[in-house]
This record gives structure tokens, C-alpha cells and sequence, in this order.
């Protein structure tokens, strides 16, 4: 197979979000099956917010379709239109991939919050005992700080534009994590919003907040870096940038989408 080209016989996964421009990893992901000596390939498609309601279905029939790579703005709405759930999934109350079953409808994941922890450690940085300020609690946010919380991490503060749904993030925190302490400035701070995508975004947090942390995440995946990455980075400081928590989840994310239907 040449990866540049399909065959009438290609395996297609697409990539939901808006924007999609700015994406990587249908090449990265695409790259990944050429090494396996895969005929499969992964495009992008640039859906309207609640849109993905109509789409999945219409897809569904489309036979040499594997799944569907949720990003940003449809994490929560993917949650909504999947017929079975993963326990992840169905904890944080967002998916981010979704596979095609035999008897009809979706199965839904969500690898966000390990693919973060993962590249958080792997950049060198120790959770156990940090004090995290997450930027951001919808469809990425949530599995991120359930992630953290379970990676042991002291204290935990939730902020977000609305603030019912960070009250919310921070009750199931509660619930599940009763000795998180979200007082204390922060050594991590994690952005889980769309700010950074365009370089005309504010920051996500003040940049005394940035500049005070240790460690900056960032789940966006700018054609350059971001703001408070390049901030951080200007600053000596660790950073992981959202093509680091991609690149944990790629092999994982394809092993799911070509697993035999279901849970």
C-alpha cells in the first residue's frame, strides 16, 4: 500500500472536530497503518458543532468504515450518541473515538486523560504530591482531572468559563477523590479549552499563574506553538503540548478503532 494514496479497498477512520486545519495526526495516524502494512487511512472532516447527532448514523452503514477520532467541540455530544460506553467514557461523560457496532450504533472511549498523564510524566514532570490549576472542565477537561486525581496528585482546582460546570467537575472530584485539596498556587497548570488554537487567544490562566508552575499542558495543537507554551518554554519551565498527549494515544486510539466490534 502507499500511504499517499487509497485503494478500493482502503479501511477509512475520520477525524471529527472543528477546526480540523490545524491537525497532525490524520498524517501521523495514516503513517502509523503504512508501518503496520495496513490499508487504512485516516481524514479529516470539519463538523459544525451539534452536527455529530446527524452525521454518526448517516456514517454507520459505510462498510469499510472503522470509527470516528473525536476532537474538539464534539467530546460530550459523541458521549450522548454512543449505544455502549466504555467505564472511562461513561465516568468523565465525554468520548473521544468511537467504533462501529455489528448489530448498529457506536461504542465509545476515552483515552484523553492517560494520554495526558502520560505525556506529562514522560516529559519528565511527578505528579504525586503536585498542585494542579485545570483550565477548562467540558468533553477534554473532565478525563484529564479524573486522570490526575487517579495519578496522585494533592490538591486539584477546577476553573472554567461556566461556572456550573466547573462546580460540577469539582463535586465528582469530590465524590471520587475526597482528599484532593484544590487550595495552593498551582505547580501544573493544564489548559483544556480551545485558547491557543489562534494566536490572537488570551491565555488560558494569568501569567502569574503560568509563570509561578513548574510544569504547563496544554491540549491544543497549534500550527505553532502556543502562547503559554512558548511562554514556559522562554521560561525554562517543562512543557507538553498537545502533539505530545496525541502522540501517547495514537497506538492506542488505532488498536481500538480495528478491535473486533464491541466492548
Amino acid at each position: 500500500m502507499n500511504a499517499a494514496f487509497p485503494t478500493g479497498a482502503t479501511r477509512v477512520h475520520f477525524l471529527i472536530g472543528q477546526p480540523t486545519v490545524q491537525a497532525k495526526s490524520p498524517t501521523a495516524m495514516t503513517r502509523l497503518y503504512a508501518e503496520r502494512g495496513l490499508d487504512a487511512m485516516v481524514l479529516p472532516l470539519s463538523v459544525p458543532p451539534g452536527a455529530l447527532g446527524t452525521l454518526a448514523p448517516a456514517l454507520w452503514p459505510v462498510e469499510n468504515l472503522g470509527g470516528l477520532i473525536v476532537t474538539v467541540p464534539h467530546k460530550i455530544e459523541a458521549r450522548e450518541i454512543a449505544r455502549e460506553l466504555s467505564d472511562a467514557a461513561r465516568r468523565c461523560g465525554a468520548v473521544n473515538v468511537l467504533r462501529r457496532l455489528p448489530e448498529g450504533g457506536w461504542y465509545g472511549d476515552n483515552f484523553d486523560g492517560e494520554a495526558m498523564v502520560q505525556a506529562i510524566r514522560a516529559a519528565g514532570f511527578d505528579l504525586r504530591g503536585a498542585r494542579v490549576l485545570l483550565v477548562g472542565a467540558g468533553g477534554v477537561g473532565k478525563p484529564i482531572a479524573l486522570s490526575l486525581a487517579a495519578a496522585g496528585v494533592a490538591g486539584l482546582r477546577v476553573r472554567d468559563t461556566d461556572p456550573r460546570r466547573a462546580a460540577d467537575l469539582t463535586r465528582l472530584l469530590r465524590q471520587h477523590f475526597p482528599a484532593l485539596d484544590p487550595a495552593g498556587s498551582a505547580d501544573l497548570v493544564v489548559n483544556a479549552t480551545p485558547l491557543g488554537l489562534d494566536p490572537q487567544d488570551p491565555l488560558p490562566a494569568t501569567e502569574a499563574e503560568i509563570l509561578s508552575a513548574r510544569c504547563l499542558a496544554d491540549v491544543t495543537t497549534p500550527r505553532d506553538t502556543s502562547m503559554m507554551i512558548g511562554m514556559g518554554r522562554a521560561a525554562g519551565l517543562i512543557t507538553v503540548d498537545g502533539h505530545a498527549m496525541y502522540q501517547a494515544q495514537l497506538r492506542t486510539i488505532l488498536d481500538f478503532v480495528d478491535e473486533a466490534p464491541g466492548p
